[in-house]
């Protein structure tokens, strides 16, 4: 029943985004990031590994002092428990939809030159299930992804206390300057850039020293966690990526099924959404030798929604791109059915 009930609010959110991006509505947009939200919102407690230990921290005012140690999110989620009388499935239910809002409506920017379908789908398949685990840190992730459409507008202020805001939740979205500095690189003069080397060296170590202080004893976890584990789907991932980068710069494109050849436009490797792919897909594959730190990529790979959705809606040999990342994204899902990595299943909800 649970897996049934999964699928369901899954393909119902998914068949909202496919309104929303036919009929250019963002009625069926909030529509599904609602159905997202409370799919997550109002899951059982034994719903993600990590749900327990967040409920019993909301209600015993995080008693556990070594647990969550975010000083902004501790704050934060106890003056919510006080506005909603501790009622800790209004909490998680409000994260939820921050967490999916942000997200999806950042990606809703990117329709004019994306599939918003298939980025949603491709959230759905590849993110969405870890949101109702790694709650926190997906929260930082939406925050700082969100706040990127500042740095297209040059506002850079707004989007440097974004990323401080996110880092109250989760002090790794100080990975999110990275972002800063590829958006100024973009749009700054040749002799601007060689003096941007300098702040650039400086702000490398002061986010390292904030990290080994505020997250030591986490970071040291992290590296103990050793392992030798080449992932095969990882690697495949990779090579996707690759070869489809590579054939955006070939002059024939490569076409599955027969039809009507159009011109499509080259996504190049110095666009930002490559070079955040390239990011994230080059930290998450930390993870093959260090368990967890493959979380770290999260904030680099929600830009590899984005590549995906362009390559496949306007780049070269996107049915090509389409099939491999469809296989991908679906073993991936299905992986979650099969051996529950996050721990969601079984899964429910109150009242049902």
């Amino acid at each position: 029943m649970g897996y049934i009930l999964f699928i369901t609010i899954c393909v119902c959110s998914f068949i909202l985004f496919k309104l929303a991006e036919l009929k250019d509505n963002k009625l069926f947009l909030v529509l599904g990031i609602v159905a997202l939200s409370l799919g997550a919102g109002l899951r059982n407690d034994n719903v993600g590994l990590d749900t327990y230990q967040y409920i019993s921290a909301f209600k015993t005012n995080f008693s556990v002092i070594w647990l969550f140690k975010e000083t902004g999110f501790r704050e934060i989620s106890r003056l919510l428990m006080n506005v909603f009388s501790g009622n800790t499935t209004c909490l998680l239910l409000l994260y939820a939809a921050v967490t999916n809002a942000l997200i999806l409506y950042r990606l809703w920017d990117f329709r004019k030159d994306c599939s918003y379908s298939y980025m949603a789908f491709l959230y759905i398949t590849l993110h969405y299930v870890s949101t109702l685990n790694i709650m926190r840190q997906y929260i930082a992730i939406a925050v700082v992804f969100f706040a990127t459409r500042f740095l297209e507008k040059k506002g850079y202020i707004k989007f440097w206390l974004a990323v401080l805001l996110a880092s109250v939740f989760h002090s790794s979205a100080l990975l999110g300057l990275f972002f800063f500095f590829v958006y100024y690189w973009k749009i700054a003069p040749k002799k601007q850039k060689k003096w941007m080397l300098f702040p650039l060296l400086i702000a490398i170590p002061i986010v390292f020293i904030v990290l080994m202080k505020t997250q030591s004893a986490q970071i040291t976890n992290y590296f103990s966690q050793k392992r030798a584990d080449v992932n095969a789907t990882f690697i495949y991932r990779i090579i996707a990526f690759g070869l489809i980068l590579a054939l955006q710069y070939s002059k024939k494109e490569f076409i599955v099924f027969k039809g009507r050849k159009k011109e499509r436009e080259m996504i190049s490797i110095s666009r930002c959404e490559s070079i955040f792919c390239i990011a994230g897909l080059a930290t998450a594959a930390l993870g093959m030798f260090f368990s967890f730190l493959s979380r770290l990529g999260l904030y680099y790979l929600m830009f590899e929604i984005v590549f995906w959705g362009e390559v496949v809606k306007r780049g070269k040999s996107k049915q090509l791109a389409f099939l491999l990342f469809s296989t991908y994204a679906i073993y991936v899902f299905v992986c979650e059915f099969l051996y529950n990595g996050n721990g969601i299943f079984p899964y429910g909800i109150h009242w049902i």
